[in-house]
């Protein structure tokens, strides 16, 4: 019901809807950068009859003589929502507002225009001198929030390879999104230099047994991937999964820069097996070669002994 408001509020584009939906634009934006505490509720217990009620009454007095403790069968998870934040909940509510349909389609989408056109805050060129009215919101935190998600991202994809091998045919499609969005993200030149400079200290989810520590989110993203790689070719051999983390690496690789020891060493070493790859490739396309080359020569003298025996 307040979707379709907010919608419908916003139909016609004239100036003081376009005003509004810059507005809640940017308030909703806001509350996504700084509105991050996540909140946890009990789902409201439904209205039962008299009846269910002294049936539960009964129960309950049959498991106290039989010995029976009810806390052991009561779930409270179950009764809790999934916590939620006011940011999240913004950011949700505005993509539904960017991306959805309008039934005219001369009529334009102004959250989605908005959203398209709104400018950093702390440049001093992005200063709009158009007719048309933007509002200016701070990138370096927009980004802060960017690299704070892309860490669940890069576990689903972590976690998508238990036990050493990727289980892509339980959650294949988690592991596909997770690879998308890290993609569509490398192919932004400042979040490929900010990933760098955003330092992570709780990594003990990559290897527990072996602690990388402190490393950039860049470096994070780099030994992930790697490890994905590596776990691809020996066990699934998935071509796109290959490819989009290849291309991945290749849209960040202008930017790497103060790369930790670890990460260093996890990318040579995937140098250096490509470069393996390649020479063995290479070697036994050689060979190949020359196998078909002998058995031609030989085919040949065949036939030039066969001709010359039918006409002597």
């Amino acid at each position: 019901m307040i979707f379709w408001w907010f919608y419908a509020y916003s139909c016609y584009k004239d100036i003081c809807s376009s005003s509004r939906s810059m507005e809640l634009t940017k308030a909703l934006l806001t509350n996504y950068l700084q509105r991050n505490t996540p909140y946890v509720t009990k789902r409201e217990k439904e209205p039962e009859s008299i009846v269910l009620g002294l049936a539960a009454s009964v129960w309950s007095v049959m498991q106290l003589a039989a010995g029976y403790d009810e806390t052991n069968g009561y779930d409270e998870d179950a009764n809790l929502i999934p916590p939620a934040s006011l940011g999240s909940l913004s950011v949700l509510l505005l993509l539904n507002l960017a991306c959805h349909q309008n039934a005219d389609s001369n009529k334009a989408n102004l959250y989605k225009e908005t959203l398209s056109a709104f400018q950093n805050a702390r440049e001093v060129s992005s200063v709009n001198n158009s007719s048309t009215r933007v509002f200016r919101l701070d990138y370096s935190a927009l980004y802060d929030r960017l690299c704070a998600t892309v860490i669940p991202v890069l576990r689903v994809l972590h976690d998508g390879s238990p036990s050493g091998s990727l289980n892509l045919s339980s959650n294949s499609h988690h592991v596909y999104l997770s690879l998308i969005v890290i993609l569509i993200l490398s192919e932004d030149d400042f979040f490929c230099k900010i990933v760098h400079e955003t330092m992570i200290k709780n990594t003990s989810w990559y290897q527990a047994e072996r602690p990388v520590g402190e490393v950039s989110l860049g470096g994070l993203i780099i030994l992930v991937f790697v490890r994905t790689i590596q776990l691809n070719t020996l066990k699934t051999r998935d071509r796109y999964l290959h490819t989009n983390c290849l291309a991945a690496l290749a849209n960040m690789s202008s930017s790497f820069k103060q790369l930790s020891s670890t990460v260093c060493q996890k990318l040579i070493g995937l140098l250096e097996r490509r470069i393996q790859d390649r020479i063995l490739f290479t070697k036994r396309h050689a060979k190949l070669i020359e196998h078909m080359r002998i058995s031609a020569e030989y085919d040949l003298e065949h036939e030039k002994q066969t001709h010359n025996y039918i006409y002597s």
